[in-house]
Formats: structure tokens, sequence, C-alpha cells
């Protein structure tokens, strides 16, 4: 997989003269077993990004799914069949941002779906080649290695602070990754859990406390890696998709299917607490959670089925709900990852559009604005 071995290898088959048919076959296959093995050149463009009402909008041109920031400007996505990163090239505050792409093909049907950028490492699953992948962001190496089982098909990926990654399979199996031994450990659900074992999301709170997110199941599993125990905990809400935990270690969960987003309450009688989307049937994935700058919790989704995105305030006594229409109803987006990069910036992936989009403080917040009581109280 390392370029240097193929400059190596291209100099010496100049010299190479084939002898009748079968040295000629002989040479396709090296050529074929060479070019399999390597990632495909980066595709680098540049261009400037479109200055909206909301923020800014990148084109990738590749239906970016996933997002993980390296940096303040340098935002990494999973695509369609490959990895790719916009860097910016100037302020956004400019009127004009200057921006290039760089895109890193893994091929027909890899399927490249979530990604974690951690100590000049970004690594991501590959789906449709059962397959966890690296990319050094000052090399442009890549690296893959194959899971453990057939049909994991993995799906999220996490990082703890050691540097051991965490990721979620589709095949009744979680798996842990040790990068300083390039080895896996998996570890089987029970069997009460294996009748619909895809997972989606997984977020590390802690050793004793990883958690997934089961959407055919419609459960929440938190595992303990000490012990090694799972816990299964029912949403009562259909298809939980992305997760994030709070300040309090509690976890927020995205129902998909119910077009609501909830918090693990296991003190309350409900055990969950629901809230609606601004807009019914939006399809909540993806999930950001942090605290700003006063103390107030923001809880940010992405409404795949309508191209937006939901912020939730969580003030004292009081809930505020608004909406953001990213874009223009045609082409009709799909809005999915969110992340905030480390200047607070936030990302959003729209794989409807083949955009990325950056908002910046003050966001603006127009529409849809709803007010209801939240039974959190402070949070």
């Amino acid at each position: 997989m390392r370029l240097f071995r193929w400059l190596h290898l291209s100099r010496n088959l100049r010299t190479f003269r084939p002898r009748g048919v079968f040295a000629a076959l002989a040479l396709c296959v090296i050529l074929v077993s060479i070019f399999s093995s390597i990632p495909a050149a980066a595709k680098s463009n540049e261009a400037t990004a479109v200055n909206a009402t909301f923020g800014l909008e990148y084109d990738t041109a590749n239906a970016p799914r996933n997002l993980t920031a390296e940096g303040p400007g340098r935002i990494w996505y999973t695509a369609t069949d490959g990895i790719g990163f916009v860097e910016t090239l100037s302020d956004s505050t400019q009127p004009d941002v200057r921006y290039h792409t760089d895109f890193y093909g893994t091929g027909k049907d890899s399927q490249p779906y979530d990604l974690v950028y951690d100590k000049g490492v970004v690594w991501f699953t590959l789906r449709g080649l059962r397959r966890l992948g690296r990319i050094d962001v000052a090399t442009r190496q890549i690296k893959t290695y194959l899971l453990l089982s057939a049909g994991a098909a993995p799906t999220g990926i996490a990082v703890e602070p050691s540097g051991k990654l965490w990721i979620a399979q589709s095949n009744g199996r979680i798996s842990r990754f040790d990068p300083a031994t390039e080895r896996f450990v998996e570890f089987p659900l029970p069997n009460n859990l294996v009748g619909q074992p895809r997972m989606e999301d997984v977020a590390f709170q802690d050793e004793r406390a990883i958690w997934f997110t089961m959407p055919d199941a419609n459960k929440v599993v938190l595992f303990n890696s000490v012990q090694q125990t799972f816990f299964a905990v029912a949403t009562g809400e259909l298809g939980p998709m992305g997760i994030a935990i709070d300040s309090t270690g509690a976890p927020w969960v995205t129902a998909y299917g119910s077009g609501k987003v909830g918090r693990y309450t296991p003190t309350t009688v409900s055990v969950w607490i629901w809230y609606d989307t601004p807009s019914p049937n939006s399809r909540p994935a993806g999930i950001l959670l942090y605290k700003d700058q006063l103390g107030v919790s923001q809880l940010w989704l992405t409404e795949s089925n309508i191209g937006s995105i939901a912020r939730l305030q969580l003030i004292k006594t009081f809930q505020v709900t608004n909406e953001e229409k990213l874009g223009p109803n045609s082409p009709p987006g799909s809005t999915w990852g969110i992340i905030r990069a480390p200047d607070g910036h936030i990302w959003v992936a729209d794989t409807g559009r083949n955009l990325l989009y950056e908002l910046t403080e003050p966001f603006v917040h127009r529409l849809y604005f709803t007010s209801i009581q939240n039974t959190l109280g402070q949070n």
C-alpha cells in the first residue's frame, strides 16, 4: 500500500521485457495486484465557498456523510467511495472564503461510514469491506485492518483517551482495536440481543460505560468493558440513531423513526424524556451536545429527511427549540453528520446536496420558534 513501493517497482518494470503471451499475462496480474492495494490518488480541488444566509456552503461533489475535525478549518468526511477533507484557505469572516478539498478513493462498494480524529490519525470504518482504516494526516499514508468476524459491516466509531477504538458492528458484536498492537478484541452480544443485531452509533463515556444504539431493536446498549457485561435499555421510540453524552453522564439519542430526541433518565418513572423535533417526519440522525461559554447546554440535530438542522437550548426550567433550513428545497437535502470544531464553528454534512455547511456564532435562528416546558430542571 505504500506509494514508494509502487514507484520503486515501476522503475524496474520499465526495463522488464515480457517474453511471449504468458509473460505478458503475468505482468498484467502484477499490475492489477499493485493497484488494488494502493488507494486512489487524492483528487484536489480549489474553490470559493458560497455565502448563504445561515453560514457557508462548501461543495464536496461526493455525498459526505459523517464528519470529524482535525483542527479549525480542516474537516474530514466519509463519502460514498472514499475519505476527503475540506480545508479553508482564508478566514471564514471574509467576504470570499477560498478552500480546497482532497479526496482519497477507497474503491467501489467500500462504503466508508464513520470516522474520528486522534493524535495525527483519522480512523474510519469501511462498512462494505469489513475493515477499519487509518490515514496519517501528515504523510497521507493509508492502511486498513480486517475485522475478525464475517458480516461485521462496521458503522460507528469512537476513541477513548488511551487511543483505543470502539467499533459498532452489524453482526451482533462490538470490537475494540488497540493501535499499539494493531489487534482487535471482539465482544459478542448476549443471546437476548442478537435477534436484531445491527448497531449504528457509539459514544465512549468511560471504560464502564460505552454506549451503542441499536436502531432495528429500538434499544440502546451499555457495555461495561471491565466486567464485560451488556445492559440493554428499550427506548420506546423507533430507530435510535445518533448518541451523545451530556455533562451529567446521561446519554441523548435521536429517534430516527419517531422524529424525536430523548434523554435517558433511569431515576424517573418513564426512564426516557422525549421531545418532538420542530418538523414532523424529520428523521433526526446526527447529534451534537456541548455547553457554550455561558454554560448553556446546546443540543443540535440533523433532520435528514428535510435537509435541515434543529437546536435545543436547555436553560434551567424551559426549553427553546429552533430549526434552520439549510439551502433550498430543490435539490432536496439530506443532512446527517454534525460536529463542533475546536474554534466553536458548527459543521454539517449534507449527502443530498453534496455540501458541507459551516455555521459561526452568532447562530441565526428565525424559523419555527417554539417554547415548551423542560421537566429536566437545571442542566
